[in-house]
């Protein structure tokens, strides 16, 4: 074996040559310390990393465009403090397939429901029509019951929500696909909450339909009585 000791190689005809580095299947080992410092441009390797932060996934040979696959983007976030009702006015549009909104800590001022409608339009206007399929759950130590509404103007999020010490609600709500003005807008959630004073667990678990062929721009929620004392109200669109 011989070594070769040289500052530059140069193509023998020019600089628009390639010069070739041993045959196929030979290997070139960089030893440990060693660093290769590319000024210029580099081919048949995975592109630069991109932006900091980014999850990127290889698709053998370059970054997949759906990199780190699903994600839920932060859209907007909505902190209560004693609010008649939470509104999400904007954000919803044709961006996203489907929309989430999480509710959590959430407290009201007077025990009782916490209700979500669907609204339309730049100034949204909210439905007062009838959506479909509607039902939660409450248990206690020592019975368990469901409802169900097949019209009701004001879907039931949560039930009965509770206002002793510590008592609070969470929830997941899902919208979706709202811009679509040839379908119905469907929502599902799943929710919790104390109620009554610490004796039941009220469990939301709602499906519901807006009945009209509409696109919805506008999600709203508020109490039966009181107001929404204090929670977090966030938003994602889900890709």
């Amino acid at each position: 074996m011989s070594e070769l000791v040289t500052n530059k190689i140069t193509p023998g005809t020019g600089s628009s040559d390639t010069v070739t580095l041993g045959d196929s299947g030979d290997t070139f080992s960089i030893p440990s310390g060693a660093t290769i410092a590319n000024s210029g441009t580099a081919t048949g390797f995975l592109p630069a990393a991109g932006t900091s932060g980014n999850v990127l996934t290889s698709n053998g040979s370059s970054w997949a465009s759906a990199a780190g696959g699903g994600a839920w983007n932060l859209l907007q976030t909505i902190t209560a403090s004693n609010s008649a009702t939470i509104e999400f006015t904007s954000n919803i549009d044709s961006t996203y397939k489907t929309y989430a909104i999480q509710g959590s800590g959430v407290t009201v001022t007077s025990t009782g429901n916490i209700y979500v409608t669907t609204g339309t339009g730049s100034t949204p206007t909210y439905s007062t029509a009838n959506h479909y399929h509607v039902d939660y759950s409450n248990m206690s130590s020592t019975n368990y019951g469901g409802f169900g509404y097949g019209n009701n103007a004001d879907p039931v999020l949560l039930s009965d929500v509770g206002v002793g010490s510590g008592q609070c609600a969470g929830f997941n709500l899902y919208i979706h696909d709202p811009a679509n003005s040839t379908l119905q807008t469907v929502m599902s959630s799943q929710g919790v909450a104390m109620k009554n004073g610490n004796t039941n667990i009220g469990r939301g678990d709602m499906v519901t339909v807006y009945p009209q062929t509409t696109a919805v721009t506008a999600i709203k929620f508020w109490p039966a009585g009181g107001t929404i004392g204090v929670g977090t109200f966030k938003l994602y669109g889900i890709s």
